[in-house]
């Protein structure tokens, strides 16, 4: 589990400018392997607190079999404006299957 918050400041800002004088941004990470770590739960999120949007990332994988993984995600945006909010009607969801030898 992790957790960072991030401050930007653009000194001597010009409104001509199409980044904001100041922004802040928290990142979450937490995992965790269960069934004798063959599943994998993960969820990371971006939340920008000065814009109030949001990217969340949730992903389970799962191991088959020896060399063989199966991973199912999604990128969900959340918010009216910022970075990720200009996304919000773009969530996706995947699936990805792995086969390593």
């Amino acid at each position: 589990m992790s957790a960072q918050f991030i401050q930007e400041v653009v000194l001597d800002h010009d409104d001509a400018l199409a980044s904001e004088e100041r922004s802040d941004v928290m990142t979450f990470l937490a995992s965790d392997g269960l069934l004798y770590d063959t599943l994998r739960l993960e969820f990371f999120s971006y939340v920008g607190l000065s814009d109030r949007d949001a990217l969340l990332r949730p992903k389970v994988s799962y191991d088959v079999a020896d060399g063989f993984e199966v991973l199912v995600g999604a990128d969900l945006f959340m918010g009216d404006e910022g970075v990720f909010g200009a996304y919000d009607a773009n969530d996706s969801v995947y699936a990805k299957l792995k086969y390593s030898f």
